[in-house]
């Protein structure tokens, strides 16, 4: 809606329509589904009717390593939690993790993901080159965190040879697509840029205003089919396409297999 411009970017717009979202799915309006709360997930132990039915359900998931033999190792990270059901179908169609980083992560985070990092590029040196793709807004914070991310990754023995890539939000897409820029922050904002005596809030901020000014931009307001554009053809520019096909191909071989099987799975069953 803020990026169609039908409602101001603001907190009192938000609230009015989750009230009215929460209402329309009591009368029915809107299907349940098609909203989802990625903060309270209950856990359970997963279990199956039958052994065809989990053979079933592995054939139909099978995948291999899509990036094996790729010159280089990407990981799409998004700064909100919002835009992971955007993003998803994308990175799941090319295989690549999705990391949702909520800002500045903690340091618990970053060394898993370090890790992660470490322990599928190290082995293969520079032949295969690790690189983030990063979705996140264009404001002080989130143009520091190319930096951010970067260095932090690296101090945790990342190779340097890392890449971190802003994808969205740039001032080239704010020029093209000219989503509503957030209102000047003041003190009693989230994110503020200058406190209640005029002084910025923050080291980040003095650089940010003397360059953009001091307005800024969400990534949330670019038009989800854009971002989704604008990510695949980022991803498609890593890819060697050739290499990628051919995997795909050996997965769906080895998935016609599986699912043979499947049809004998019931010799399990007790």
């Amino acid at each position: 809606l803020v990026a169609a411009g039908q409602i101001p970017n603001t907190q009192k717009e938000y609230a009015a329509v989750q009230d009215l979202l929460t209402r329309a799915r009591y009368a029915g309006l809107i299907d349940w589904d098609a909203i989802e709360d990625r903060n309270r997930e209950p856990e359970k132990r997963r279990d199956w009717p039958s052994a065809r039915h989990l053979v079933e359900e592995v054939a139909q998931g099978f995948r291999l390593d899509r990036w094996a033999g790729q010159p280089f190792y990407a990981e799409v990270w998004v700064e909100k939690a919002a835009l992971a059901g955007v993003l998803w179908p994308i990175a799941d169609a090319y295989h690549v993790t999705l990391m949702v980083n909520r800002g500045y992560s903690s340091a618990s985070a970053m060394k898993e993901s370090a890790d992660r990092i470490r322990a599928r590029c190290l082995p293969r040196g520079p032949h295969e080159r690790p690189v983030i793709l990063y979705v996140g807004d264009h404001d002080p914070s989130g143009e520091d965190m190319v930096r951010d991310v970067r260095d932090r990754l690296v101090e945790f023995g990342v190779p340097d040879w890392l890449d971190v890539r802003k994808v969205a939000l740039t001032m080239a897409q704010i020029e093209e697509y000219d989503p509503p820029p957030n209102p000047v922050k003041r003190r009693t904002d989230p994110k503020k840029y200058r406190n209640a005596d005029g002084a910025l809030a923050d080291s980040r901020a003095a650089a940010y205003v003397e360059k953009h000014g001091e307005s800024s931009w969400e990534v949330d307001a670019l038009p989800p089919d854009a971002l989704d554009v604008l990510l695949q053809k980022t991803i498609n520019s890593y890819v060697d396409k050739d290499k990628m096909d051919a995997v795909i191909t050996r997965e769906n071989v080895i998935k016609a297999r599986l699912k043979t099987l499947a049809a004998h799975a019931s010799i399990v069953e007790v």
